[in-house]
């Protein structure tokens, strides 16, 4: 194990990026190196941190409270209804993260709607496996620096079967197996499809009031310094560009007069704040409230 924690990512080890990153003065978040790169191999570790030939498009912003003084000062969908949140998946060996948060999102939103009785977990795997926009030999590597709304329409115009109807392999595998026909017990495929998606451009007044209403799927631009995120308002302070990743964010708050949005990930329990973060909240953080997209079930 101490051989893969001290793997080279160029000519450091990810242990001394670590040391560097704890040392930065007035730092709102801890760093580790999370169990998920604990157990990676050399090639995987490689991959992992060679940083993006594009560059991030967004900008900070100044934060106005002045915007939300309407709303709530902490909100939080996980404390809310919290039977709705009880799935902490895992996207394993497998970095298509677009599918998984879009997933997440119709799961939680039929929950929260009650169009479901009680949470149901959509497969992932079925509309990462059938979905025919990229080669299936490429999902699982890193998503594109860029919005698709291929993840919206499939749902809309396929629909999901449930996890246990279609169960997730490439987290094991981190390869994509063909788009089923019938479900793993060989019965026949029962699909659920949302309505439409939408879409709303970074003002944080309208973030607020969305997030209120539902929890919002968005995309942040990652740095090497957030793989090493344990817990704490995170702000990026370290590291080239890597990818973009796509989360939920779920409520939000303010912790020593920080504020911050709650953000769930594709990790898995053990990591972060039990599979959730924070991120700093009102500057556009690593272009976190760029935009935001909500799905009608």
């Amino acid at each position: 194990m101490l051989t893969l924690i001290v793997q080279l990512y160029g000519s450091r080890p990810i242990e001394d990026i670590v040391k560097v990153i704890q040392q930065i003065p007035h730092l709102t978040w801890n760093a580790t190196i999370p169990d998920r790169l604990k157990i990676l191999s050399q090639q995987q570790i490689d991959k992992l941190f060679i940083p993006s030939k594009t560059q991030p498009n967004y900008r900070k912003t100044n934060y106005n409270k002045q915007k939300i003084n309407t709303f709530p000062e902490q909100f939080d969908w996980s404390q809310l209804q919290p039977e709705c949140f009880n799935n902490m998946f895992n996207q394993g060996y497998c970095n298509n993260d677009y599918y998984f948060a879009v997933v997440d999102m119709f799961s939680i939103q039929r929950c929260l709607k009650s169009v479901d009785q009680q949470y149901v977990h959509y497969s992932d795997q079925y509309i990462l496996s059938c979905d025919s926009q990229y080669d299936i030999l490429s999902k699982c590597d890193h998503t594109p620096d860029f919005y698709q709304p291929s993840y919206f329409n499939f749902i809309e115009s396929h629909g999901l079967p449930t996890s246990q109807c279609v169960t997730y392999t490439s987290g094991q595998s981190g390869t994509v197996r063909k788009c089923p026909t019938h479900c793993d017990d060989n019965s026949h495929i029962d699909r659920k499809k949302s309505i439409s998606h939408s879409s709303q451009s970074n003002y944080m007044y309208d973030m607020e009031e969305t997030i209120i209403n539902s929890p919002t799927f968005t995309t942040f631009w990652v740095y090497e310094d957030f793989q090493f995120y344990q817990n704490g308002i995170y702000q990026h302070e370290y590291g080239d560009f890597l990818y973009t990743q796509n989360v939920l964010i779920i409520g939000y708050g303010e912790e020593n007069g920080i504020p911050y949005w709650k953000v769930k990930s594709s990790f898995g329990e053990q990591w972060g704040e039990k599979g959730y973060f924070r991120i700093l909240r009102g500057h556009n953080e690593c272009g976190i409230e760029k935009e935001w997209y909500h799905i009608e079930v």
